[in-house]
């Protein structure tokens, strides 16, 4: 076959796999319907910080604000949100507002408690049957040097059913010998971004997302009784957690105008309208 037959069969194959031209018009009314829905979302979310900021009194929205703490966190181990967990805690000092904060707001057990005072600790070592076990945050609950009741909090970075949850039959078994005259239900608390039951080895789950929205609507409170320093070091807490563990993140978005999914837009409006949590 000579060079010329050669290109001559070349020139038929390029003409019969000539690709018809692409129509972009769908491709670009997509691009435009997506544009338009950002500039509603990015305009939602502006709003939704500027009620929130207003809820809050003279502190920006957590989600808003870069105080450093979210950072350092990162890539921390449990033991440091346990650590700033229990810091809080101890913060609110009346019992009320950490009763509150675990979701515990029966009148009865509130007028019970309510003049105690609070003990907070950290690491604490218990035996079960000649075992020894560490709990992560217990609360006591103390009037006239004795114990009325106490709390027990195990906390977790991730969901409940990633976490090592079988020690907790042993905490329960501790906890209950040592529950103090008042029984407290529930008492026994499983910190988790998320769970797929109400409860894992005795441990009621209690999620970072209702711990953060509770923290948002106290923090005018804790500004007023723990003044402005330790309400700014809890707002820290609250947008480290929602960032890291929560992974509710702003972005910028058309212009200065920030911009955040559904999640966030959502998370802003269950701290707005006292939904959950």
């Amino acid at each position: 076959m000579s060079r010329q037959d050669t290109l001559g069969i070349l020139r038929r194959w390029a003409c019969l796999n000539t690709l018809p031209r692409s129509n972009w018009t769908p491709v670009r009314k997509l691009i435009r319907t997506a544009e338009q829905y950002a500039i509603l979302q990015s305009r939602d979310i502006e709003r939704l910080l500027h009620e929130s900021e207003r809820m809050l009194a003279r502190f920006p929205d957590p989600l808003n604000v870069d105080l450093g703490l979210h950072r350092w966190l990162a890539s921390e181990r449990e033991e440091s949100y346990s650590d700033w967990l229990a810091w809080v805690l101890q913060e609110l000092t009346q019992v009320p507002l950490l009763l509150e904060l675990l979701g515990l707001v029966d009148p009865e057990l509130v007028a019970t408690l309510r003049d105690c005072s609070l003990q907070v600790e950290r690491e604490k070592w218990v035996t079960v049957d000649g075992v020894w076990f560490r709990l992560d945050i217990v609360v006591r609950f103390i009037r006239s040097g004795c114990d009325q009741a106490n709390l027990i909090v195990e906390v977790k970075k991730g969901s409940a059913e990633t976490a090592d949850t079988d020690k907790q039959k042993y905490y329960a078994i501790w906890h209950n010998a040592a529950a103090g005259t008042k029984k407290i239900d529930p008492s026994a608390f499983l910190v988790v971004t998320d769970a797929n039951e109400t409860q894992y080895q005795g441990f009621h789950v209690l999620r970072w997302e209702d711990i953060c929205l509770r923290l948002r609507r106290m923090l005018p409170a804790i500004d007023q009784t723990r003044g402005i320093v330790k309400a700014a070091m809890v707002l820290a807490f609250v947008s480290a957690v929602e960032q890291n563990l929560l992974h509710l993140i702003l972005r910028n978005g058309f212009g200065d105008a920030p911009f955040a999914d559904a999640l966030v837009a959502e998370h802003l409006r269950r701290a707005l309208h006292g939904d959950g949590g």
